[in-house]
């Protein structure tokens, strides 16, 4: 009986010693830590500086509508955590859904205007960049409800909680106030909240890749609703996670390779 127990002390720290080795990896490595942030996410968003906010003048490293769509996702996520959220296996009410899909629209039509202002087609209103934020931030608590939904209906095999993701529209009011502070940073441009906002940032994009890539091998091999603890998923969680920095790094990497043999420059 405590040979099982003994096996899931080992196993523990599994997931920790690869966070550990993926931050030092980006500590260790050359070049400055705006170049790294930059370089890391490179292949997940344009990067154009007109579309990009600055903190302390020191551009970041995703574009406007990306760091409300990742910095949203992260605070989304800390909250549905705090509040074990990530055991919920019910949809939200028709009245969540309704505005998380509106959400989807509202960015969506934001990008296709923004899309019509670039090729000098007629649009509806002038780009800007606060729009592209707030219409981030919204799909950000979009994406975040989704994606710990899929969790919580993949992973779990016990202890799973009848209730929604999210209980009501007054709950989803006070996720977009949570998110207010973020925003405020952001457009004030405090150029003592770069390193933070970026960290957030990173540590947001790799846990939706993370989630992504898990939750699918999940569902490929057959293994969904077979974890009890997170720590009897360790190895999965951090074979994961080194797929998720790889799936990044391979990426960019691409898109430097791109521009560097064509020529091609980001777009102002």
């Amino acid at each position: 009986m405590d040979q099982p127990l003994v096996h899931h002390r080992f196993r523990a720290p599994m997931l920790a010693m690869v966070i550990a080795f993926i931050v030092g990896v980006f500590l260790i490595a050359p070049g400055g830590f705006a170049a790294k942030a930059h370089a890391v996410l490179h292949g997940l968003c344009a990067q154009r500086p007109s579309h990009t906010f600055s903190l302390g003048g020191q551009p970041l490293p995703f574009d406007a509508r990306m760091t409300g769509i990742y910095g949203a996702f992260f605070l989304t996520s800390a909250y549905l955590i705090a509040r074990g959220r990530t055991r919920a296996v019910l949809l939200p009410p028709r009245t969540v859904l309704a505005a998380l899909l509106l959400a989807v629209v509202l960015m969506g039509i934001d990008g296709v205007n923004a899309f019509l202002f670039d090729i000098s087609a007629p649009t509806l209103y002038l780009p800007d960049n606060r729009i592209r934020l707030v219409t981030g931030l919204f799909f950000g608590i979009t994406l975040a409800t989704l994606l710990w939904f899929l969790f919580a209906t993949t992973f779990w095999s016990s202890g799973l909680k009848r209730e929604p993701m999210i209980h009501g529209f007054a709950e989803l009011l006070l996720i977009v106030v949570l998110t207010i502070p973020f925003a405020a940073v952001v457009l004030l441009g405090w150029g003592v909240a770069y390193i933070p906002i970026t960290i957030l940032l990173m540590t947001s994009a790799l846990t939706v890749v993370t989630l992504l890539v898990f939750c699918s091998w999940l569902l490929f091999t057959g293994r969904d609703r077979h974890y009890p603890t997170l720590s009897a998923a360790q190895r999965p969680l951090s074979l994961s996670m080194i797929a998720a920095v790889a799936f990044l790094l391979g990426i960019a990497s691409a898109r430097f390779w791109l521009e560097q043999q064509f020529g091609l420059r980001t777009l102002g």
